[in-house]
């Protein structure tokens, strides 16, 4: 009983000396400075400390001390470790008095605490010691939405603040510089939105200029456009204008936002009647003796389907001018149209006014520009040959077939695509293949398949363009000889087709019911003639 008793004892013993020993053991904690070298910006408000620590007994409290004279007086702070075996990343912040100073600044740090305190990778305990922290300060860059230099847009000119869809908005932007200031790689960047921020247009941009510090570029003005889209709703829309770039300062440059304007407003109105030419394609010169190819686009951007829409090419000084037949131009349709107008052999070298206009009874859109015309006839290297077969063929029943032969005589390969025009009003056009790639020395062949509309009569003129991107290489006129009596004709020839087919139907079921009523007939003599009497 005795030893088990001292067996009891001495067990109670050891247990209480284990846990004693366990507990010394793990009571220990580690802070690590992971960072000496920090960056930071102007207005940064605080100098962050990046540290991790361990910890395997319970809270332990340390103390930071930060000597920061050039930004901060002295400053302590307490600092509370959980309890935490596996290392735990934290950040000790120091609150900054007043704007941090550009460059390098050294400040000095202690930490105090019951364990050890490491900086980096050193296994040096400086618990309790000072050691230094460097921070680099650089200028900070400005929110996207901060005006650096506010002011620096001095005037918005715009030419029309109430426009149609599909029309351009024309303005003028005027930025100064004060006499001090100096403004590199600077641009200007407008749009349209509407009064919830979404954005209208597509974003238009200047190329980049210098502005100020001198008496010749203290003021710089660009000319902008921005084209509404011909679905625009009737609204008021902002004219945001942004100018970026970099203002330099002591030699130093700050990149970001210099200025921007939100309060230009345009009125998108959508007239009754209105029509809107949008472009006119050609070349600004042609010789004497020549022809000259346009392609003119015409929106109908009012609120009403226009009837009874004629498009006209003129050079009024040289008794030229060529109209398209009366269309209707549906609410929100944009057409082209192709025109081909001969220069006369005699005309002087001159330059002349041309006329391209889009009307009906109730609304007129006038597009004018000059036309240069020399002496001689000029000469093209376009590399292009363009031949056809037939250029008049007569459109039946079953339409009509014109090729057109596309020679390449340069020594790269050219892109083609070929459109028609003149057959809205009369008929149907197919190109085969519209789109053509004729390898150097090679010829393709294009098929330019016609029909006529039902009670289309005579000859009808339709044009075929040939164009490589945007740049007409050549065109050619067709006639399309279509017969007075064509719908007539069909309606006989389908009768007569018809007629026939049931004729011989006819015949073939009356010989079909004549044999089988012969064999039957043969059929029953015979059966007659082998009667037995009694």
């Amino acid at each position: 009983m005795k030893n088990l008793w001292k067996k009891g004892i001495l067990g109670i013993l050891g247990i209480i000396v284990c846990l004693a020993m366990t507990t010394a053991v793990s009571a220990y904690s580690m802070v690590n400075v992971q960072d000496t070298n920090i960056e930071l910006t102007t207005d940064d408000a605080v100098i962050p400390i990046p540290i991790t620590y361990t910890n395997d007994g319970s809270d332990v409290d340390i103390t930071v001390i930060m000597d920061a004279s050039p930004v901060n007086d002295y400053t302590e702070q307490q600092f509370s470790i959980g309890g935490s075996v596996t290392p735990v990343s934290d950040v000790i912040n120091f609150p900054v008095s007043g704007e941090l100073p550009m460059g390098e600044i050294t400040v000095s740090v202690n930490i105090s605490g019951p364990d050890a305190v490491y900086i980096g990778s050193s296994t040096d305990n400086k618990n309790g010691e000072f050691f230094d922290i460097t921070l680099t300060v650089t200028e900070a860059i400005p929110d996207k939405d901060t005006e650096i230099a506010p002011g620096l847009i001095t005037e918005i000119d715009i030419e029309e603040d109430e426009v149609a869809p599909g029309v351009d908005v024309e303005f003028e932007v005027v930025l100064e510089a004060a006499e001090d200031e100096r403004f590199e790689d600077v641009t200007i960047t407008a749009w349209l939105e509407d009064v919830y921020g979404e954005r209208l247009t597509d974003k238009y941009e200047t190329g980049e200029f210098n502005l100020g510090r001198t008496d010749d570029d203290d003021e710089e003005s660009r000319f902008m456009t921005i084209e509404v889209p011909e679905d625009a709703d009737e609204e008021e829309y902002f004219l945001v204008v942004r100018v970026e770039g970099t203002e330099i300062e002591n030699g130093v440059g700050i990149e970001g936002l210099l200025d921007m304007s939100r309060n230009d407003i345009i009125d998108v109105v959508r007239n009754e009647h209105s029509l809107e030419i949008q472009s006119v394609e050609t070349r600004g010169t042609a010789a004497a003796g020549s022809t000259l190819d346009f392609v003119v686009t015409v929106l109908n951007n009012g609120n009403n389907d226009e009837d009874d829409v004629v498009i006209r090419v003129a050079v009024p000084e040289l008794g030229i001018s060529q109209a398209s037949m009366p269309m209707t131009i549906e609410e929100s349709e944009e057409i082209t149209n192709y025109f081909t107008i001969s220069i006369p052999q005699n005309a002087e070298a001159n330059e002349y006014s041309v006329l391209v206009s889009a009307f009906n009874s109730k609304y007129t859109d006038v597009s004018q520009f000059s036309l240069d015309v020399s002496g001689t006839e000029a000469k093209e290297d376009s590399q292009i040959v363009v031949n056809t077969g037939d250029s008049i063929k007569s459109v039946g029943e079953s339409g009509a077939v014109f090729t057109v032969s596309l020679t390449n005589t340069g020594s790269n390969a050219r892109t083609l695509s070929l459109e028609a025009s003149g057959v809205r009003n009369w008929g149907e056009i197919s190109i085969n293949p519209a789109t053509v790639v004729v390898p150097a020395g090679s010829t393709k062949i294009v098929s330019v398949f016609v029909t006529a509309d039902e009670g289309v009569k005579g000859d009808q003129q339709f044009s075929l363009f040939v164009r490589e991107d945007s740049k007409i290489v050549d065109s050619i006129s067709f006639t399309a000889e279509i017969d007075s009596d064509n719908v007539d004709t069909v309606s006989l020839t389908t009768a007569l087709k018809w007629g026939i087919g049931i004729l011989i139907l006819v015949l073939v079921v009356a010989f079909v019911v004549w044999s089988w009523r012969r064999e039957v007939s043969e059929t029953s003599g015979k059966k007659k003639s082998g009667r037995k009497y009694y």
